[in-house]
């Protein structure tokens, strides 16, 4: 009579593959955490590493250092333009360049109607930064815990309840994470665009507020962590048995 143990051997994966695709993972997590904390220690953050020039040293814009959000261009009419709205706000600039303002100097820029934001108060700023900064944080989470099962693939102890468990942890992640990070992107963009000087001319670009997908993913995922767990209790008694 072959046992579960001996059909486990024969079915492990090679253990090339695996350690490819460990590594693979491991890697993922890595860059998920440097760009979490290139979020917390960069300009909107903690302002302590220069990202301008890192910017400009990979191609991508100076706008990528800067707060900014996708807006509607609305309100008064010859301004459906990023530039003919960038001419509307000049003379608003003029006149409160001296004042304070909840969020500073803004300017449109783009053919996607981007509103910048130069001049965030601290804790608007830091809200912004969170809501990059903690999605790649946990996306950096989700890869470690598959770079953690993978190990146990490769050692033929893949059936265990603490597996389950890591599936359960991504799957709430996924249903959680994504959907409440999309709402407060979304919360925070309408304050920002409404407590702004382009107030008037703008709006936030409207979002799907529950990204359903994840939903979705996230329930298969706790399904998944479920039927697991109740694998790994069964082959825990059969051994138990054999």
């Amino acid at each position: 009579m072959v046992s579960i143990i001996d059909m486990e051997d024969r079915m492990r994966p090679a253990g090339t593959l695996t350690w490819v695709v460990q590594g693979l993972c491991l890697a993922l997590a890595a860059l998920s955490l440097v760009g979490s904390l290139a979020w917390v220690l960069g300009p909107n953050g903690a302002d302590v590493v220069p990202l301008y020039r890192l910017g400009e040293a990979i191609g991508t814009s100076e706008q990528n250092t800067v707060a900014h959000e996708a807006v509607v261009v609305s309100g008064r009419a010859g301004v459906a333009t990023a530039a003919a709205a960038n001419e509307a706000l000049a003379p608003q600039r003029e006149a409160d360049a001296t004042s304070a303002s909840p969020s500073g100097f803004v300017e449109f820029y783009g053919a996607q109607a981007q509103l910048s934001f130069w001049g965030l108060g601290r804790w608007e700023s830091l809200a912004w930064t969170g809501t990059r900064a903690l999605p790649l944080l946990g996306l950096s989470l989700i890869w470690l815990l598959l770079a953690l099962t993978m190990r146990d693939v490769r050692r033929g102890d893949v059936f265990t309840t603490r597996v389950a468990r890591r599936v359960a942890v991504i799957g709430g992640l996924v249903l959680v994470g994504v959907p409440v990070t999309a709402v407060l992107r979304q919360v925070l963009a309408v304050h920002l665009v409404e407590s702004s000087w382009a107030a008037d001319i703008a709006d936030a670009a409207p979002a799907a507020l529950v990204p359903w997908w994840s939903v979705v993913v996230g329930l298969v995922l706790l399904v998944l962590a479920t039927a697991w767990r109740e694998a790994a209790v069964m082959r825990r008694d059969l051994e138990g048995l054999v």
